[in-house]
């Protein structure tokens, strides 16, 4: 008989339903593993705290070259989910079932500098 308490604890600490059963992945391995670049075919949006309290909101992505993985997105990526949404009333839900029926969007995650040298990621739809 499975542990219920098990169960329970492992689904109180997942923020959100993309990351069940499913590893967290680095943006530096991506960018490492797939070289050319991943299809986003699911997504959510979730909201923490920063070491501050004040709220952090980002993506949380499925991409279609492992199933098994997900990736917590940046600004860039964020600014993807929003325009989306904004083209889908809003609704997270419906938005990502309607990206996934699309077949997904490549992207290729690279890294670059900003011109004062701050690393970030560049993000590209391929």
């Amino acid at each position: 008989m499975p542990n219920m308490f098990a169960a329970l604890a492992k689904q109180a600490t997942v923020l959100s339903p993309i990351m069940t059963d499913r590893e967290k992945m680095s943006t530096e391995d991506v960018i490492f593993q797939y070289p050319n670049g991943i299809t986003i075919t699911e997504f959510d949006v979730v909201t923490t705290p920063d070491s501050n309290g004040n709220p952090n909101t980002y993506p949380v992505l499925a991409f279609a070259e492992d199933n098994t993985k997900f990736i917590y997105g940046g600004k860039a990526l964020m600014d993807m989910v929003t325009v989306w949404l904004a083209n889908m009333d809003g609704d997270i839900e419906t938005t990502s079932k309607a990206l996934k029926a699309a077949g997904g969007v490549k992207i290729k995650m690279t890294p670059a500098k900003t011109k004062t040298g701050r690393n970030f990621t560049r993000v590209d739809v391929i």
